[in-house]
């Protein structure tokens, strides 16, 4: 399958990095509102690892583990990944998969 990633927080990205739980890929710069290319993984599953850097801050999405989750069907998704930092807010990475 193969897996973009979309940038729908309203802050670009330095860098980010995904780890599916059996492969992992570094996505670089993506800008707020837009997509990167796509990476083909063998495994993945509709949520994943990652580190997110923005305004040179690490902001991590941490899964506890994937009991009970399936493998996603080959084709192409979409993780849409969104960063919360507004002040006074409780910074947090989301994340919402899309089939494309």
């Amino acid at each position: 399958m193969n897996i973009r990633i979309t940038n729908t927080s309203n802050y670009d990205f330095d860098s980010l990095f995904v780890n599916t739980g059996g492969e992992q890929h570094g996505y670089g710069t993506i800008a707020a509102g837009q997509n990167s290319d796509y990476h083909q993984f063998v495994k993945a599953y509709r949520y994943a690892y990652l580190e997110v850097v923005v305004n040179g801050e690490k902001h991590i999405y941490q899964p506890i583990d994937y009991v009970g989750e399936e493998l996603l069907n080959s084709g192409n998704y979409s993780f849409q990944i969104s960063v919360n930092m507004a002040a006074n807010t409780y910074k947090r990475v989301e994340l919402t998969l899309a089939k494309d």
